[in-house]
């Protein structure tokens, strides 16, 4: 009778072991558990079987408890899995990770101009833009961007000039009919800089649409790129 207790107690403690260890556990714990639960179940049965006079039996369980005893020690040698070494930088505008194993930075943009957006997601003209902002407002994340820019596009240096406008003429580059327009074009057909206000804005559209207007002999495709650009900045 005492020896079905026994067996009854490490069957309930084997279980309840298990289900603790696997409750909330990552796969290398829920490893762990399951060889501490086989070693546990392994020694209460072996008590079992030298309870109920049958020792010869006992020969299995204890099989049971080298084996997991030598899973456990198979852990412990090769240890957790080694994290890839990484580097956070916070500034006034930026959050970002550098990956050291890769180069990788991810990150997002926590204030200003495109604020709680992936810097990944950005693109070259938008990353041009906000290095210009930078430099005026916090050096420290210009030189965060212009090393992502430099990583990202090598080729950046030789399409925008040290203003950040394109050293193609913006309207040939741009007053085209039709097609998606960037943030960053808009800014460059009004000449105006990341961070204008929605009346900076509309004030220089003004200004581009008198110049350009077709009724005053400018060209209709400069004048939609000019309203589109408005649009752009003002709806985006």
């Amino acid at each position: 009778m005492i020896g079905y207790l026994v067996l009854g107690v490490a069957f309930v403690i084997g279980l309840a072991m298990i289900l603790r260890g696997l409750r909330g556990a990552t796969g290398k714990q829920a490893q762990r558990w399951l060889w501490q639960s086989m070693a546990a179940i392994s020694v209460l049965v072996g008590v079992f079987f030298l309870l109920t006079g049958r020792p010869g039996y006992a020969i299995v369980p204890a099989l049971g408890v080298a084996v997991a005893l030598l899973g456990l020690a198979i852990d412990a040698a090769l240890g957790p899995p080694r994290k890839a070494p990484t580097s956070k930088v916070n500034t006034r505008f930026l959050r970002l990770v550098l990956d050291h194993r890769t180069g990788q930075v991810t990150g997002y943009i926590i204030a200003g101009p495109f604020e709680g957006k992936p810097i990944e997601a950005l693109r070259v003209d938008d990353l041009v833009d906000l290095l210009m902002l930078y430099r005026r407002e916090d050096p420290e994340s210009a030189r965060l961007i212009e090393a992502y820019l430099d990583r990202t596009s090598p080729t950046w240096r030789d399409r925008y000039g040290p203003d950040g406008q394109p050293k193609a003429d913006a309207y040939t580059a741009t007053a085209r009919p039709g097609g998606a327009m960037s943030r960053g074009e808009a800014l460059r057909i009004l000449g105006l800089q990341l961070g204008a206000t929605a009346d900076e804005i509309r004030a220089a559209h003004r200004r581009m649409l008198q110049e350009h207007h077709p009724d005053r002999g400018g060209d209709p495709d400069v004048a939609a790129r000019i309203n589109q650009a408005r649009d752009v900045l003002l709806e985006g």
